[in-house]
């Protein structure tokens, strides 16, 4: 994947996929679509000729959830991207603590879930910053994306991002895991999976929780490998798309 400069692409690019290959088009306005290790392997330099996908997970931490989540991913040895909310963070500093120490990826995903379109700027900075404040805090570590709530963004939003150095990360496989039984889950995803797919599924659902066995076993046999968020924009291939944020049209 040819790098370009990355807020240039991430103001303009929203992700088309066909089979395994990776097509763009340009969007514009507002869009809404435990027992763990610490030494979850991580591509270092992921290989082209591989397939990779990268399991996202929103709206935690959660109580119960979170923690049969990451019992599930250290079994079978594979990183992920937890987009967590600031409030949940406060509550529950020691599961986020728990996702960053197990070698996962913690991501930011606003304060309170607010739809940031429909906020004033400095509202949309505070819960960023409040955000980054609490996975600081309880973590350690800086998150470096952010998945705005709902999917939504415009140009104004972006521009904070920009400010802030945090690129905004959607996805282009939907569990629909909200509305959904275990098997619906694992149904959607392997309807949609592909090369290069960012996979969105919430560790507040226990549906997402009980199909993530099956799934990830299922996805194994397709031959998919698992890397972060920031792992995948990190894979490098002939495609030329630089690194952007995803999102199934």
């Amino acid at each position: 994947m040819r790098k370009k400069k990355l807020f240039i692409v991430l103001t303009i690019m929203i992700t088309l996929f066909a089979t395994s290959a990776w097509a763009l088009k340009l969007f514009a306005g507002d869009t809404t679509a435990s027992n763990m290790i610490d030494n979850i392997t991580h591509s270092t330099k992921p290989d082209s000729d591989e397939k990779y996908i990268a399991l996202t997970f929103d709206d935690g931490p959660h109580p119960q959830l979170t923690s049969s989540i990451l019992d599930t991913l250290a079994e079978f040895n594979i990183p992920a991207t937890f987009y967590m909310l600031g409030d949940n963070v406060s509550k529950h500093p020691d599961l986020a603590k728990a996702v960053a120490d197990a070698g996962h990826e913690v991501g930011n995903h606003s304060a309170s879930h607010t739809n940031m379109t429909k906020i004033e700027l400095k509202e949309t900075k505070k819960e960023i910053e409040q955000t980054n404040d609490a996975i600081i805090e309880a973590t350690g570590k800086q998150p470096e994306t952010i998945r705005p709530p709902y999917g939504a963004y415009n140009d104004a939003m972006l521009n904070v991002f920009q400010d802030m150095n945090m690129p905004s990360i959607l996805w282009s496989v939907d569990s629909y895991d909200w509305k959904g039984d275990a098997k619906t889950v694992k149904k959607e995803v392997l309807k949609q999976v592909h090369d290069g797919a960012i996979v969105l599924m919430h560790d507040i659902q226990s549906a997402t929780a009980e199909a993530l066995p099956d799934l990830l076993v299922a996805l194994k046999e397709k031959g998919y490998k698992f890397v972060t968020v920031s792992e995948l924009l990190s894979l490098e291939t002939g495609a030329d798309v630089g690194p952007y944020y995803m999102k199934k049209s």
